[in-house]
């Protein structure tokens, strides 16, 4: 899933949920656990050659109905167990896995755009004996050498009697931007300060003090656009999201509806009931410390807490 499908599967959801749920101030998308757990799903089925949309799809029709029943037994019931401890830890856990994958994120830009330029070539997909990247090199802008959306290039190979060609990729040098990794720092470090400094401005001697609950609330949105702009004004090449065009699947090769199986074997749909207990148990946590954050007696709602319900909606959300 890309950018493309989280918006629309957002909307979806959001929109549901806003309109069926028992307490619409809670937010759905994925947090820290979750994430780690796509990720994990993700290598597994790119370990074993298995469709991770496919595979992915059997697990969330599994967590699903797991819920369904969670809803059914009342296991909703549990939440009175949820103290602010376990609140506080589990916001914890969320931050920190956050914080690591940003930066995780940050330093995987130096192995796309590193600092030093380094030789054109083209990379074989699969080394053959006496290769040597002097027989392949490239010249970036020529023949749509260089191009972010051609990545694909030909080694032919005169070494035997007959010349073969061999499919490869562009190396790294063929994509140099100088500083786009020491630009994405900047940016990375100056949205964090901004973000962090504006939060704190609450408590500041200017400006009224409706103006500083402003701005303090929307610290994050103003270091996020201000360093967007600073990236357009100063004109650096860094890597940005990749977006289609128009309203459509981002691969071109596939549409919005996911077959089941997608050639996968028959077994892994009932397999998928394993990693879905795992996920099923994580987004009831997620679900239900969230919705006790949000019915906190200092927040003073008018409107209670709908356990039962919302975990329902999440479900057919999921399945959805």
């Amino acid at each position: 899933m890309a950018s493309m499908e989280s918006l629309v599967s957002g909307m979806i959801c959001g929109v549901l949920f806003g309109f069926f749920s028992g307490q619409p101030l809670t937010i759905l998308g994925s947090t820290g656990p979750v994430l780690v757990f796509e990720t994990i799903v993700f290598d597994f089925c790119h370990s074993h050659g298995f469709n991770y949309l496919s595979f992915r799809l059997c697990i969330g029709v599994w967590i699903g109905f797991i819920l369904i029943v969670l809803v059914a037994t009342d296991a909703s019931a549990f939440v009175c167990y949820i103290t602010r401890f376990t609140e506080e830890n589990f916001a914890t856990l969320i931050a920190v896995i956050f914080i690591i994958k940003a930066i995780e994120k940050l330093f995987s830009i130096e192995k796309k755009y590193p600092i030093n330029e380094s030789p054109c070539f083209c990379q074989p997909d699969e080394q053959y004996e006496g290769w040597n990247f002097t027989q392949s090199l490239l010249t970036p802008g020529q023949n749509g050498v260089g191009d972010k959306m051609a990545q694909v290039c030909t080694i032919v190979r005169n070494g035997t009697a007959d010349a073969t060609s061999i499919p490869g990729q562009e190396s790294i040098g063929c994509h140099y931007v100088p500083n786009a990794f020491l630009m994405s720092c900047l940016i990375f470090i100056f949205t964090f300060l901004i973000s962090y400094h504006l939060k704190q401005f609450k408590s500041q001697n200017f400006f009224p003090a409706i103006v500083r609950n402003y701005i303090s609330d929307f610290a994050v949105v103003i270091a996020i656009v201000s360093m967007t702009g600073l990236d357009i004004l100063v004109g650096v090449d860094t890597p940005k999201l990749m977006v289609p065009d128009k309203f459509a699947p981002t691969l071109p090769t596939r549409d919005w509806l996911i077959h089941p199986l997608g050639g996968n074997p028959l077994w892994t749909a009932f397999a998928a009931v394993v990693p879905a207990l795992l996920g099923s148990i994580l987004i009831f946590m997620d679900q239900q410390i969230t919705a006790v954050i949000v019915n906190r007696k200092e927040h003073k709602l008018l409107k209670g807490g709908g356990y039962h319900l919302d975990l329902l909606i999440v479900a057919i959300c999921i399945i959805l």
